[in-house]
């Protein structure tokens, strides 16, 4: 069984983009877990909430992206976490793309996604 370090990236390859992540927490999966509710008995996620705080959290590089006037796209930091400012333009860029979907994944633990290379190495 392998294990992955708080400090290792994951990156992911995907439709000519790449996003570098690192794994979640115990406790940002607990936090990221409380945003779920039961109504009626059935399960209902705050789905983009969940998102943008996972965003937050493990987005630590984008590449692929580039903006209006053909510059790249830099993402900016606060704390260590992903900008507001960055997390809404993430979203709105790539809201649908399978690339957010096999990040999800990735943090999950699923390392194989068809489509997508996923690589896991220690934080240089």
């Amino acid at each position: 069984m392998k294990v992955l370090k708080l400090s290792d990236r994951i990156s992911i390859k995907q439709n000519g983009l790449e996003i570098v992540i690192s794994p979640l927490s115990y406790e940002q999966k607990i936090e990221l877990a409380g945003l779920a509710k039961i109504d009626a008995g059935e399960n209902v996620v705050k789905t983009m909430s969940q998102i943008a705080k996972t965003l937050k959290a493990c987005v630590k590089d984008i590449k692929g992206l580039t903006n209006y006037d053909d510059t790249p796209y830099e993402l900016s930091f606060v704390d260590g976490y992903l900008s507001d400012e960055c997390v809404d333009e993430i979203i709105q860029t790539l809201g649908n793309e399978e690339i957010l979907q096999t990040m999800i994944k990735a943090i999950g633990g699923e390392m194989k996604v068809e489509g997508a290379e996923i690589t896991v190495s220690p934080k240089k």
